[in-house]
């Protein structure tokens, strides 16, 4: 896995929120990965701002992660 695309999950995350988010991405039949990257997504898309103070167009997040979620190097 490319260390760009290294995403930490252990980042004080709440054990309640893990479990929500666990969950919520088995009932949709995704992976956690693939839940988080979309939740990012959608989060940078519906704040411009953000996006742009992180020098991020929503796309350019999407389109290499999605590239590496089909190659199948998914990583609950």
């Amino acid at each position: 896995m490319n260390s760009r695309n290294f995403v930490d999950l252990n980042l004080k995350v709440p054990p309640e929120e893990r479990i929500r988010i666990k969950t919520e991405a088995c009932v949709r039949g995704i992976s956690v990965k693939q839940f988080i990257l979309e939740s990012v997504s959608f989060r940078l898309a519906a704040e411009p701002v953000l996006a742009s103070s992180l020098h991020l167009h929503p796309s350019e997040l999407t389109a290499s992660e999605d590239s590496e979620l089909r190659s199948g190097s998914d990583e609950d």
